[in-house]
């Protein structure tokens, strides 16, 4: 049977990644601060703790989820988003927070991925368009992203990478539709935003 890995797979995203997963044979990994019933394994992360105090941990938990064999897709669908210019007077906080949310978690997928992919496997870390051009109110949030779309391009560079024949993608969507988002943007344009299913399926 197939494995994959999902990095914030009890999410919005994660869940219809899980989801698409299961149907098309896969069994999900769950890698999360939450558990997601869907998956077929989860590894939970103690949010209460600082990433980086808890590597070791995660990483002796995903050898025995997966003992020898390798997994044929290592995803990351987890972040979040914040406004705000460099004019906040927490703004370093802000950019902290986005660094964490956004940049740990996919350069922890890339970290598993130079473990547990298999050859030919598929490396995917979700960007941002909106990093693509210069936003000064959600300074914060686009540095954590544009600093993921040069490690997607770093990992694909890879030496080690390449010998495995594996691809390293980043998707770039614009606003995601989630309940989460139209909580906090009502009055917004949803039709304009990017779809959930549009994304992983």
């Amino acid at each position: 049977m197939m494995k994959s890995i999902v990095v914030g797979g009890s999410g919005a995203l994660g869940r219809a990644l899980v989801n698409d997963l299961k149907i098309k044979g896969y069994q999900p990994i769950n890698l999360d601060f939450i558990k997601n019933e869907d998956a077929d394994s989860n590894i939970i992360i103690n949010n209460k703790q600082p990433l980086k105090e808890q590597i070791e941990r995660i990483c002796n938990e995903m050898n025995e989820t997966i003992s020898d064999s390798k997994v044929n897709g290592i995803f990351c669908t987890a972040g979040g988003w914040a406004g705000g210019n460099i004019k906040e007077h927490n703004f370093i906080d802000i950019i902290n927070n986005m660094n964490s949310m956004n940049l740990e978690s996919a350069a922890l997928t890339a970290h598993l991925s130079m473990k547990h992919l298999s050859k030919d496997g598929l490396l995917m870390l979700t960007g941002a368009q909106a990093a693509l051009q210069p936003q000064s109110d959600m300074i914060a949030y686009s540095m954590s992203k544009i600093s993921t779309h040069y490690l997607v391009q770093s990992i694909a560079s890879d030496v080690v990478f390449n010998e495995l024949n594996a691809c390293a993608i980043a998707v770039l969507p614009v606003t995601i539709d989630t309940p989460t988002n139209r909580m906090y943007m009502p009055d917004a344009d949803h039709s304009s935003w990017t779809k959930v299913n549009y994304i992983y399926l």
